[in-house]
């Protein structure tokens, strides 16, 4: 590079017209392959080349860009901002723009000048302005051909940048309008004299496209000016759901693919089948223009390898678009190496590739062999290495045709400790070409959690687990598609929504809230890239968004929970179905206790798990059910289900007959595990309380019947144990899905009609004497608003369920002022769907912790229970 920066710029020298009338112009545009855009600098619309974020040009640079391997440089330049009110152009500005050529000439480079953003800052106005419009493109044009009459052969001039038209007519304006254009540039340049007479010109195509009808307007009036120096210009950045990667074109599949080849067709039998060349002024994918990262890694190796292949078959010259994020300006290194190295060998070789540069393996489940198929692109498969270790075919692998299949043995081997993420990489060599990179893979399904925020900041906790997003999907509960661009449910990588894989999140972008209904939920599925899927529920209300787990689509519960999926109340359980070895239990609890059973089999308890995905594994190969069930009570501290995760299938059906239990300590199951009555030394009361086998869990798992153990210990009807909490009572929580929620009421999803209700409550009223100060100063003045309350809770339930549902008061005392107040209310009720139950029994032994009912007692009591509810007849 040093020997370089010393070269007199002077010195380049001036070509004699014979140098271009013995270069034809196809000749000129092949030697131009391969080309480089030096994009986002001399066309910033600022005022300057670095106002859009890159360095000054250097000679460096430039120096660097050739060692590449690139022969030509297009070099865009945005006029508009440089220009006075009379066309004029400012001198610096122009002096600047012939030193960079100068400096690109004098390496042997290839350059191409342009008119370029100025197409859609004033010159797309020319249906409202043709005059005006065309007396300054001409203006600016006179300038740069008598700039640029007396450099060499290897400048080419290009007309103007995708050239667009605002508020037209038609297309058929439109093209009108740009042959004004071209034929006007072509004969400003020609008539400009010196080298411009023989320069080589570069005309575009309307928008640059290859629409068949544009390509053959441009075809007809190249023609028409019988110009031997003449070469066409097109761009291409893809098929654009693939390229912008929405409406599910993740891959570079076929229809992708097809996409391509068709246009490089048309392309060349327009213009180069004709002896007209082309020149790709610019290609990539539009999802670069936000970043990179929009398109799956293997999937944009695949497409560059293809084009690049595929034009140099259609003898088409390509020039890469690169604003500055793929070639370094300084660091003169390439951002992605990989992605270079496949465009360098596609200018002269194709390059094996295969389905997917991805091979996953699930940590939750035991190692299998994996196949993916090759793309051997003409080539042959020679073999497959770790680092400089060539795997063993045979032992590490087989391959059938174009099918690898990696073994069990080695994905085991190769993935260690089998850490989420990248655990190896392998790489398989072709005969010819790059090789194609694997990487090998853990993980398990990521889990994403509850969230609140804005449309303007809105990130969902994402706990990706080695697996990466491919693209999410966004519809309204009717089915009908959600979000920007709601012709497809398939919404657009990065500018809907983005993962955050350090921050451990999803992003949501206000774009996306912008195109959502107020109220509506949406629900959010997002594909990864392992091809697991995890739903999500989005509702906007205003500018604030509640995101929900999508925990319920595949699993059932009966119990009082909220949309987002968090509970309070004791025995809450979730039900699934899943198919497999192994199976995922996701929540967020740092409070209770639970169980976890698989086909009615208890084979985890989970002890205040907190935020986990607890997994169970080495299951048999079967159709399974799980199910989670809350052990204990915790009221200040919501737990929160994020769903089963695994192959699940479809959610298990509610039952038909539906039991709610209403009560204290006494049906919450408080303390029943216990042998002891003294529970300080035994684990205390929470690690010796199974609401699941409570009187109420059992009887309704002995019936077949749905059930919710809305209990609450120390609450009475209007006075709890010891006269605690004055002012409080178990109707100030009854309505409540969060116990901890002041105001909170369940939203009753329709589907919760018991046809029998069984309440327990009065003994925590009347178990302790009154104490000096109480609002009831005497035990009749208790009695009496015991009963009071128990009238109007009794009335609240019969609205809220109707007259068919059975109520039952039951009470365990056989005698006693609890016992005679309970039965002097069913019996003023006459109603003869309330009724009483005394279930006292001198077998109970009330060894649970505190005189509590023991596991024991729980049994018998639910034999009673069931003898009773026999004798009720209910109609279910």
């Amino acid at each position: 590079m040093a020997a370089a920066a010393v070269m007199a710029v002077s010195a380049v020298p001036v070509a004699a017209s014979a140098e271009f009338r013995a270069r034809g112009a196809m000749d000129q545009v092949a030697a131009m392959q391969p080309g480089w855009n030096l994009g986002n600098t001399l066309d910033s619309t600022g005022g300057d080349e670095t106002s859009w974020g890159n360095p000054r040009i250097t000679e460096a640079l430039l120096d660097n860009v050739k060692a590449q391997g690139f022969r030509s440089i297009r070099l865009p330049v945005t006029w508009s901002a440089h220009l006075a009110p009379d066309g004029t152009i400012e001198a610096a500005y122009l002096d600047r723009v012939k030193e960079v050529v100068r400096w690109t000439l004098a390496r042997d480079l290839h350059v191409m000048v342009n008119i370029h953003h100025d197409s859609w800052q004033w010159i797309n106005t020319m249906p409202a302005d043709r005059t005006g419009v065309l007396n300054r493109f001409n203006k600016v044009w006179t300038q740069l051909a008598a700039a640029f009459r007396d450099f060499g052969p290897k400048l080419t001039l290009e007309s103007v940048n995708e050239p667009q038209f605002a508020g037209s007519s038609g297309q058929a304006q439109e093209i009108a309008l740009l042959n004004e254009l071209n034929a006007s540039f072509r004969d400003i340049v020609r008539r400009s004299g010196g080298n411009n007479t023989g320069r080589l010109l570069i005309l575009p195509t309307l928008h640059t496209s290859a629409d068949q009808p544009l390509l053959d307007a441009l075809a007809s009036q190249m023609r028409s000016f019988n110009d031997p120096n003449l070469a066409a210009t097109v761009h291409y950045y893809g098929y654009w759901p693939f390229s912008v990667n929405i409406a599910g074109g993740t891959r570079y599949d076929a229809t992708a693919q097809n996409d391509l080849t068709g246009y490089f067709d048309r392309v060349h039998n327009a213009f180069v089948a004709k002896g007209v060349p082309v020149i790709l002024g610019e290609y990539g994918l539009l999802g670069f223009d936000r970043h990179t990262g929009t398109v799956e890694q293997g999937e944009k190796l695949k497409f560059f390898e293809h084009l690049g292949h595929y034009a140099r078959t259609k003898k088409i010259t390509t020039m890469l678009w690169d604003n500055g994020q793929h070639f370094g300006r300084t660091s003169f290194r390439w951002q992605d190496p990989a992605l270079y190295a496949q465009i360098r060998s596609s200018w002269k070789e194709r390059s094996g590739t295969a389905y997917s540069d991805q091979i996953f393996s699930a940590r939750s489940s035991a190692v299998t062999a994996k196949t993916v198929t090759l793309n051997l692109n003409g080539t042959s498969f020679t073999g497959l290495w770790h680092g400089n270790q060539a795997l063993v075919r045979g032992r590490d692998y087989t391959v059938a045709g174009d099918r690898l299949t990696l073994t069990a043995a080695a994905l085991t081997r190769l993935s260690g400790s089998r850490e989420y993420g990248t655990n190896a990489q392998l790489t398989a060599r072709f005969s010819r070409g790059v090789p194609w990179r694997f990487d090998l893979i853990t993980y398990d399904p990521p889990v994403l959690s509850n969230a609140s925020g804005t449309t303007a900041s809105f990130a969902i906790p994402t706990t990706f687990r080695g697996d990466q997003i491919a693209t999410m999907e966004a519809k309204y509960d009717d089915g009908t598609n959600a979000g920007p661009q709601d012709w497809t449910s398939f919404k657009e990588y990065d500018r809907t929504f983005a993962p955050d894989y350090a921050g451990g999140a999803t992003l949501l972008r206000p774009e996306f809230f912008d195109a959502v209904r107020d109220n509506a939920r949406v629900t959010l599925t997002f594909h990864y890239w392992s091809g697991t899927k995890v739903a999500y529920h989005v509702t906007r209300s205003g500018s604030s968004v509640a995101g929900a787990t999508a925990a319920l689509d595949h699993a059932h519960t009966a119990g009082r929970v909220t949309k987002q999926v968090q509970y309070t109340w004791p025995g809450v359980y979730f039900e699934g179905r899943f198919r497999g070895t192994s199976v995922g239990v996701s929540l967020n609890d740092a409070m209770s206790d639970y169980d976890v059973q698989i086909d009615g089999r208890t084979v985890s308890t989970l002890v205040k798990p907190g935020r986990t995905t607890h997994w169970i594994r080495d299951l048999g190969d079967a159709e399974h059910s799980v199910r989670l069930v809350k052990r204990s009570e915790s009221p200040w501290a919501a737990g929160e289900f994020g769903g089963f995760v695994g192959a699940m299938l479809t959610r298990p059906a509610a039952r038909t007959r539906q039991i709610e239990f209403i009560g204290d300590s006494l049906t919450a199951g408080y303390g029943n595990m216990s042998t002891t009555r003294d529970c300080s030394t035994n684990g205390g009361v929470d690690r010796n309380t199974n609401a699941d086998l409570s009187f109420g869990a059992i009887t309704s798992r002995a019936l077949n019947a749905d059930y919710q153990i809305n209990a609450f210990s120390g609450r009475g009807m209007v006075r709890n144990y010891g006269g605690g909490e004055p002012g409080t009572s178990y109707r100030t929580y009854y309505d409540r899905a969060l116990l901890n929620v002041d105001g909170d009421v369940w939203q009753n999803p329709g589907t919760w009609r018991p046809q029998l209700v069984v309440v327990g409550l009065g003994t925590n009223d009347f178990s302790t004497a009154l104490k000096p100060g109480e609002q009831w100063p005497t035990q009749q003045s208790l009695v009496a608003a015991f009963k009071s309350a128990y009238h109007g809770f009794l009335d609240k339930l019969r609205a809220r369920y109707g007259s068919g549902t059975t109520i039952v008061v039951g009470v365990p005392e056989g005698s006693g002022t609890f016992a005679d107040a309970a039965a002097q209310v069913v019996g003023e009720r006459g109603d003869s769907r309330v009724r009483y139950w005394n279930y006292a029994d001198p077998a109970l032994d009330r060894l649970g912790c505190d005189w509590h009912f023991s596991q024991r007692d729980h049994r018998l009591i639910s034999g009673l229970l069931n003898d009773y509810i026999a004798r009720l007849g209910l109609a279910w």
